[in-house]
């Protein structure tokens, strides 16, 4: 089909949008539209008329392509929603409520240190409830060295949901987790086994935690050093301090703790080198066979199966001896993945590994003449040419997420990205050869750790020469409005033409205005803010001409102010003491009562008041007092307190707002 001659890029777009779309159409509109837009694509392929070779058709059948593949983006994401849903049992069970549940262990997860209590947090399958089939996935804190991959376990226990977002600017995290298909968390206190691993499907992950106990064994390699072989290798960052998640962030190299195409194209000339000896087809077959072998050793994670994916391509396509565009590849792999997986289009990993990947194949033959004769010269130079285009590839991302960005992260990928490639192959020797020399596994284990003290020392040095922009807050539709900026600067780069040069000016004259306008034209509004946080104490923000006011004593609560400084891309953060009342505009005024100030009969009457915590007063009289518009309820109240509270409240027909259920309190409730 001639419409096939677009990139399966151009289409993949086309599903991205199908799938963004899916709040807004419903399955009843898009299904009889795709029934209709197939058939007229299967006509119009055993169509042999003449006219269907005019440029008007041609494109018309681009046309139609492009909404077929939007509509099954949409598509995807309602099969998808089905397939999450069936017998799933977070729609039969009510949370903190005792039921018999039998479950699986799948993996083990990442474990916050104040979480723990000498406990691991694992991934489960929910197999049944009260003998009632079911399926789904919960998380559960359980002793790590109690269970193993693949078994199963019965208890009585509860669910629980996972809470939405107390404060603007907070991650979802119920959302992130609904999209990943994990429905709920499961509270027990004691679980009996049911049966040892049994199935095919768990054998995988038997094998990689057998992999990740012998790493972990050891007792010559210290614990960070455990940590950051099980990244490299296998993927598992769960032990990974949080510190040197940061630092690698910092430094701008943090795709190196994700295996990603760097592992998979060294594990690549590896296994090539290994079975040179095989006729090429079935050499090819070996390597994608252990390629993929490796992705579900991983754990599935989305870098390894992007690059594995693009790697198996290749090697189809010089096993049956097509010349095939790298881009044309990247394409199909985005475009089968989102329809495979329509939620992975929201993981920052997958944007991140996407983004970077398609900047990298679209500029890099912009570098081909800026090599030289020599090999080692020329590594350096395509590892220099590789970050820079990567990172400018990823900006607007990594502005957006983490609102930072390295300034010498070329340094930092010139010096780091060699020195974890050697600890990749030494980790991948031990594993390899320990099983069969243990003298080599004690030798080796030592060279490990030593070259991984050199790596943290040369770390800390760049850490300390490190130079970044922090707190860089960017909205939705400046990210945007950046990326057309990059792209069109690519495309004059590539064609440098005068309507490439015409196109790129006025781009960035509009990204230059779309930063200026907020600024110059549109005045937020003042706001008064009673944030939420697992303090008892009041934590109130005060938004006002570009600045944000923050009234607490609270050491706690820097990423809270975070959130609200990324929300109102507040300039200047000015912190002061709490007052015990707020001025939140010319009409209202806020007046906080504490145990501590307990006095509301003021000259002043108050059109808010907040119940900070349990204070001795007569709530009827403060209610008769100040009749108040509004009435807040703070986190440090007794149960007893605050039902009379709400009781006194739906008697005078106030609003109320309970902070401990709803989260934040804004002024524009009012």
């Amino acid at each position: 089909m001639r419409p096939l001659k677009f990139s399966f890029l151009f289409y993949a777009t086309a599903v991205m949008l199908g799938i963004g779309c899916k709040p807004h159409l419903s399955l009843q509109l898009i299904l009889p539209v795709f029934c209709l837009l197939f058939l007229l694509l299967v006509l119009s392929v055993y169509c042999k008329r003449d006219w269907m070779y005019q440029s008007r058709v041609f494109y018309l059948s681009v046309l139609l392509l492009y909404s077929l593949c939007f509509c099954a983006g949409f598509l995807a994401t309602q099969f998808s929603d089905w397939r999450t849903q069936y017998k799933n049992y977070a729609t039969r069970v009510v949370d903190q409520k005792n039921y018999v549940i039998q479950f699986r262990i799948v993996e083990k997860q990442k474990t916050q240190e104040s979480q723990q209590g000498g406990k691991t947090r694992f991934l489960v399958e929910v197999e049944a409830v009260d003998s009632i089939r079911t399926r789904g996935f919960a998380h559960v804190l359980l002793v790590e060295d109690a269970v193993e991959i693949g078994s199963t376990w019965a208890t009585v226990g509860f669910f629980r949901s996972f809470r939405s977002p107390a404060n603007r600017g907070q991650v979802d995290y119920a959302a992130v987790m609904q999209r990943k298909g994990i429905g709920k968390q499961l509270s027990c206190s004691q679980i009996y086994k049911v049966r040892e691993q049994s199935r095919l499907d768990f054998i995988l992950p038997h094998i990689r935690s057998s992999l990740l106990k012998r790493i972990q064994t050891p007792t010559q390699l210290s614990p960070q050093t455990k940590a950051i072989l099980r990244a490299i290798i296998l993927g598992d960052r769960t032990q990974l301090a949080g510190s040197l998640v940061s630092s690698f962030q910092y430094l701008g190299v943090m795709h190196v703790l994700a295996i990603s195409g760097l592992h998979i194209g060294i594990l690549y000339v590896f296994l090539n080198q290994l079975t040179s000896f095989v006729k090429p087809t079935y050499r090819y077959l070996i390597i994608i066979g252990l390629l993929w072998l490796f992705v579900f050793l991983s754990g599935f994670a989305l870098s390894v199966f992007r690059a594995v994916f693009m790697f198996s391509l290749l090697s189809v396509a010089v096993a049956w001896r097509r010349k095939q565009k790298t881009i044309e590849i990247v394409g199909i792999t985005l475009f089968l993945s989102l329809l495979f997986e329509p939620d992975w289009l929201y993981d920052v990993g997958f944007q991140l590994s996407y983004t970077a990947v398609l900047g990298i194949v679209w500029l890099m033959p912009l570098f081909t003449k800026c090599y030289t004769q020599n090999k080692v010269i020329n590594y350096f130079l395509g590892l220099i040419y590789v970050s820079f285009v990567a990172q400018c590839s990823v900006l607007p991302l990594q502005l957006y997420y983490f609102h930072s960005f390295s300034l010498t992260f070329l340094l930092s990928n010139l010096v780091v990205v060699p020195l974890l490639t050697v600890l990749l192959l030494l980790g991948l020797l031990f594993l390899c050869l320990g099983w069969i020399l243990p003298w080599i596994e004690e030798n080796m284990g030592l060279v490990i750790e030593y070259w991984t003290r050199f790596v943290f020392w040369v770390l800390d040095l760049l850490s300390k020469a490190n130079v970044s922009l922090s707190d860089l807050y960017l909205t939705t539709g400046k990210v945007a409005l950046l990326f057309v900026g990059l792209f069109a600067l690519g495309v004059l780069l590539k064609r440098p033409r005068i309507k490439g040069i015409g196109a790129t000016w006025l781009v960035s004259v509009l990204l230059m205005f779309s930063w200026v306008y907020p600024t110059i034209f549109e005045k937020k509004i003042p706001e008064l803010i009673l944030a939420s946080t697992t303090k008892k104490e009041a934590f109130v923000l005060h938004y006002s001409n570009e600045r944000l006011f923050v009234f607490s004593d609270s050491v706690v609560g820097h990423s809270i102010v975070a959130g609200y400084q990324r929300y109102f891309q507040a300039k200047e953060v000015v912190y002061n003491t709490p007052q015990l009342m707020y001025q939140i505009d010319d009409n209202h005024r806020l007046l906080v009562l504490s145990s501590s100030m307990p006095h509301y009969a003021l000259s002043q009457r108050f059109e808010v008041v907040y119940f900070q915590e349990h204070c001795k007063v007569n709530i009827n009289r403060v209610l008769e007092w100040h009749h108040p518009q509004y009435v807040i309820l703070g986190k440090g109240l007794r149960m007893g307190f605050k039902e009379r509270i709400i009781s006194s409240c739906r008697k005078k027909n106030i609003p109320f707002h309970d902070i401990s259920e709803k989260g934040y309190w804004s002024s524009q409730f009012l």
